[in-house]
């Protein structure tokens, strides 16, 4: 079994969209051709997982932050920061 990067796969010549496509992989896979994707141990997702959610979470209040400000400025309130 071997996770394989679609982007890879596409630049190799040959039939990938017809019915074979199992075998044909197969067949690329057992010549060589294919070369697995990096895959990182579960403690190194689990950081990175985190690292996204924080900065979803620091987009999210930057976006607040912006509406908020607006709304002031439309309330013609002038922020103090």
């Amino acid at each position: 079994m071997l996770l394989v990067n679609a982007h890879h796969v596409k630049r190799v010549p040959g039939r990938k969209t017809d019915v074979s496509d199992a075998q044909w992989l197969q067949y690329l896979h057992s010549v060589g051709l294919l070369q697995g994707s990096f895959r990182p141990n579960e403690a190194i997702c689990a950081i990175r997982s985190m690292g996204r959610h924080r900065e979803s979470l620091v987009q999210a209040a930057s976006a607040c932050i912006q509406m908020m400000q607006k709304a002031l400025t439309q309330m013609n309130l002038q922020c103090i920061t």
